[in-house]
């Protein structure tokens, strides 16, 4: 048994894997049926729905049957992924004790899924946490609901605004922890960006070497205007679309938006 999986089962989950592709969805915890509504989010490994627990709303990570190009996942990529999607919940208690933000709630629960004994990820939804959270990834899965920059501004407010991270970044990287660029949300917190850290099961964490800083560095921040961007509501991206399509934004421009920001990150590493 790894994590919880039975790997000698094979043909359970090869039904498993089937039944679900095919619709079926019937996850049983303690003898009781849970109430699944609608697909919250997706990704590769793990697709998040709605569920009422206990008479409490969750969310519940459920793990991914096929790959991006749809193919049916077999028995053995699929356990390799949820084993990795499965160190999570201590993975997001680390990342957490060192004051950033993340899911208040990432256990891993026991249930049937389709009859078959499988442990899945329980979390709490966006919509329920004390603030706004914005999905790169994911855009129907932001719980934006306003405006978050103003009618007017240049491009000093906004690499302004979006050094509003740096610091969480920070002290992720001093901490000895690295995260792939999926594992990057943002939240809003009184009104400024800060990061949300998920999807956490691949995170690493050891000693990170002085000449491994540059390449960490460019590696995050050419992540946050995406997802800041991709994160806002149709509305506003398009209301500031001139903006976006500016020269700050331009590869060739040695003082576009990426340069500013890799180069005040590097710098705050270095502290």
């Amino acid at each position: 048994m790894t994590s919880g999986i039975e790997l000698g089962n094979t043909q359970a989950l090869t039904h498993m894997i089937e039944s679900m592709r095919k619709g079926k969805l019937e996850v049983v915890y303690n003898d009781t049926p849970l109430e699944i509504g609608r697909k919250l989010g997706e990704g590769n490994t793990k697709t998040v729905y709605d569920a009422i627990i206990e008479g409490n709303p969750f969310a519940l990570g459920l793990p991914n049957t096929v790959d991006s190009i749809d193919t049916v996942k077999t028995v053995t990529s699929m356990v390799q992924e949820w084993t990795v999607a499965l160190q999570e919940p201590a993975n997001t208690d680390r990342i957490r004790a060192m004051g950033l933000f993340v899911n208040p709630t990432c256990e891993v629960m026991r249930v049937d899924i389709n009859g078959v004994p499988f442990p899945i990820l329980k979390m709490t939804r966006y919509q329920d946490l004390s603030f706004q959270v914005m999905d790169g990834s994911n855009s129907h899965s932001s719980t934006i609901d306003s405006n978050l920059l103003p009618e007017e501004f240049d491009d000093a407010y906004y690499e302004e605004h979006l050094a509003n991270m740096l610091p969480d970044l920070q002290v992720l990287t001093q901490n000895g922890a690295q995260v792939n660029e999926d594992s990057i949300n943002i939240c809003i917190v009184d009104r400024k960006p800060r990061i949300y850290f998920s999807d956490l099961g691949d995170a690493e964490f050891e000693l990170i070497p002085e000449e491994g800083l540059p390449g960490i560095a460019k590696r995050y921040t050419m992540h946050l205007h995406l997802t800041f961007k991709n994160g806002l509501t149709e509305a506003e991206c398009q209301k500031h679309r001139a903006f976006f399509d500016s020269n700050l934004f331009r590869a060739n421009n040695s003082e576009n938006i990426y340069h500013r920001l890799n180069r005040r990150l590097l710098h705050l590493l270095c502290e």
